[in-house]
């Protein structure tokens, strides 16, 4: 079954998370406790309904604050997330880092619950997947998408022109070719864009 999330588990392990990375995206939803996320230098502090938004290769660590520590934690497949979601706009959290972008997202109080609870969907659908499940996640996770949007909208690049659509195609290049040897020459090149837009 292709899928957007390729990961889902919920943790009240209580045990430091040392600087490390992921190949894919993850999002963490603090459900309980406390905790300071330092992703790529900058410190989030994080509590119940609490979500962290981190890219692949992101450097990050999670300092427990308050205990108990549970949360939510699932990986994303980026170029599914772009393939599957009707909206593609709301993928471009997954693909990009706007100026300002936030990794950690506090909702406001009357939000949080909704959060919550579509968290708590997402993952009984992922562990007892029925008919047509994986329409099922998509929507639920568009849902979560859409609210995380209305809280902070700066964290998405929703036009797509011209050079946004070609800097996207580059990206599913790269994605796809990762294990190659891949140059920024060769790749302006192939796309018909400047090296040093490219590089910028």
């Amino acid at each position: 079954m292709n899928s957007i999330i390729t990961q889902f588990r919920f943790s009240d392990s209580d045990l430091p998370q040392h600087n490390h990375y992921h190949l894919s995206c993850e999002m963490i939803l603090v459900t309980e406790g406390e905790a300071e996320f330092l992703v790529d230098g900058t410190v989030y502090p994080a509590e119940r309904g609490s979500l962290v938004f981190i890219n692949s290769f992101e450097q990050h660590e999670v300092q427990i604050l308050r205990s108990p520590y549970h949360r939510y934690f699932l990986t994303i497949d980026s170029a599914e997330v772009e393939r599957m979601l009707s909206f593609t706009a709301l993928s471009s959290i997954f693909k990009n880092r706007p100026t300002g972008f936030q990794h950690c997202i506090s909702f406001p109080e009357d939000i949080r619950e909704e959060v919550l609870h579509l968290f708590e969907r997402i993952h009984q659908e992922y562990l007892h997947p029925g008919p047509y499940s994986t329409q099922m996640l998509r929507n639920l996770f568009e849902q979560l998408l859409i609210h995380v949007y209305r809280v902070c909208p700066g964290n998405f690049t929703l036009h797509e022109n011209g050079s946004a659509s070609r800097i996207s195609a580059i990206q599913r290049y790269i994605e796809e070719h990762f294990t190659e040897e891949i140059r920024i020459a060769d790749l302006a090149r192939q796309f018909f864009i400047s090296p040093y837009y490219l590089s910028h």
